[in-house]
Order: structure tokens, then sequence, then C-alpha cells
């Protein structure tokens, strides 16, 4: 039976690779349709970042019950139907023909996304608990590479736009295919256990001192890379096209670049935290970021 474990291990990292390659070629293929869908629409920048918003306010206020419904029917089950969700909506992000339809389309976009991520999160675990070893950083590694497909792809499709419709079919048709294989391989819940609160009722939870300080300093320092990624996926497009003024082809390419930039720095990023340590590699990687962000505002160099 060990080697069969072993496989269905296999077979299961192989699942959750496939899956945020999907989730990362979804928002890549759409990320560089943003600044097409700004002029189409005649949108200026305060309403498209209105439209665009809801993405993630739907992908918070979801994940805060994916977290229960993982608990409660196992993240499996979550995975299936958000995952073929996500493999069809760039279809209609880059079909949409009006702003409600854009701003429906992001919204269940950062929904379905919510609730894809909680569950290959939750997956990611157990996959790395089965290997003993650390995998989490290859998974999201692969959403980055997943990323840059996505933004060479939508780069191509808008410099080609002969044959674009057959061109989105041919993807989502893909990506639909490698998700409903995809979905089979995941670990299922063990027979007989049902997830559910790991702590008794009545129970006290203890804290070390300064607890809330510090998890409050972690989740400024994430909301602030959050930000920084947000500001790169949905601006960088319309900051290329309408500041600099490149071709709309070309626009792509600064979210094509930063995708392939983290992939680099999460695939080397537990060799470096192992070196550098945790705080010392927030540091120095919060420099990089400043430094980076300031050098892309400072120069009119499109490259």
């Amino acid at each position: 039976a060990q080697p069969a474990a072993r496989a269905q291990l296999a077979g299961a990292r192989g699942a959750v690779l496939v899956f945020f390659v999907i989730m990362g070629l979804a928002e890549g293929i759409w990320i560089a349709r943003i600044p097409a869908v700004k002029g189409r629409l005649h949108l200026a920048d305060g309403l498209l970042g209105a439209s665009l918003l809801v993405g993630p306010a739907g992908l918070v206020l979801i994940a805060l019950l994916a977290g229960r419904l993982a608990d409660r029917f196992g993240s499996a089950r979550l995975i299936r139907p958000a995952g073929l969700t996500v493999a069809v909506l760039p279809l209609a992000l880059w079909s949409a023909q009006s702003l409600a339809a854009v701003t429906g389309s992001v919204l269940a976009f950062g929904i379905a996304g919510g609730v894809l991520t909680v569950g290959l999160n939750a997956q990611g675990v157990r996959v790395e608990r089965g290997y003993g070893r650390p995998l989490m950083a290859s998974f999201h590694a692969s959403y980055s590479l997943g990323g840059l497909a996505g933004a060479l792809l939508g780069g191509l499709l808008a410099w080609r736009r002969a044959g674009l419709p057959s061109a989105l079919d041919s993807v989502a048709a893909g990506c639909v295919t490698a998700a409903i294989i995809a979905g089979y391989r995941v670990l299922p819940e063990p027979a007989g256990v049902r997830p559910g609160p790991g702590r008794p009722r009545g129970a006290v939870r203890r804290r070390p001192p300064g607890a809330e300080r510090w998890l409050l300093v972690l989740g400024l320092l994430a909301l602030c890379c959050v930000i920084a990624e947000g500001a790169v996926g949905t601006w960088s497009g319309v900051y290329l096209r309408y500041v600099l003024d490149t071709p709309g082809w070309f626009a792509a390419a600064g979210f094509a670049g930063f995708s392939l930039a983290m992939a680099a720095g999460r695939l080397a990023g537990d060799r470096l935290a192992a070196r550098f340590g945790p705080a010392g590699l927030v540091r120095r990687a919060g420099l990089l970021t400043v430094a980076g962000l300031v050098g892309a505002l400072s120069t009119h160099q499109a490259w």
C-alpha cells in the first residue's frame, strides 16, 4: 500500500501545481486586457479602479467563509468547482462589452479565486506534510509562472487580434480539461474523518506575551505586500499604455516581468530565508520592493 500512497501523494502534488498554474494563467490573461477595457469603455482611472476593486473585495469576503467550508467539507470539494470556474472566466472578462459586465466578471473571478486559493493552500499543506519537506514555495511559484504565461499570451492576443475568439476558446478548453483531470487527483478527506474545530468547547487558548502586537505587525506587512502586488498587477499595463504610450501588446510586459521575477524569488525563497533568516529576508526584500517601485515611476523609458 505504501507505493500506492506515494503515487497518490505525487498525483496530488501535480494537481495542486496545475491548479495554481491555471489560476495564475487566468489572472495574467485578464491583466493583459485591462488597458484595452479602459480604452474601449472610455473609463477614467477612478471609475476603472472602483470597478476592479470588487474583485479583491469579493475575494476577501469569500475567503472568510471558504475557510469554514474547507473545514466542513474538505478542500477537495472546494477546489474542483472553483478551479473550473476560474478556468472559464477569462472568456467572460475578455468578451465583456459594458462596465456592468466587467464588474460582474471581476466579482465572479474574485469569489472563485478566493475559494480556490483557500482550498489549494489547505491541500498544499497536506501534500507538504506527506512529503515531509517544504513545498509551498514551489506551489506559489507555479502560480507566478502561470501569471507570466497568461501575460505573454494576453499580449500576443492583443497584438494579433485576428482569430481572438477561437484562441480564447482553445485556451479555456485546455484549462478546463486540465482542471477536470487534476480535480480527480487532489487528496480526498480521510474516510471517517470530518474536519472541524480542533479545540474543545470552553477550552482556554493561551497566547504568548505580545502576540496581538506581533500579529498586527505581520498583518500590516502582508497588507503592504498585497498593495504593491496589486498596484503592479492592476496598473502597470495602464501606466505603460497610457502614460508611457506603448503599444497594447507591450503593456502586458510589466506584469510578465513581475511574474517572472516573483517566480524566481519564490523558488529561491526557502534558501534565502535559511541564509538571512526570516526577519532579515523581510527587511532586504522590502527595501528591494521600494527601490523597484521608485525606479519604475522615476523613469520614462518603457523598457
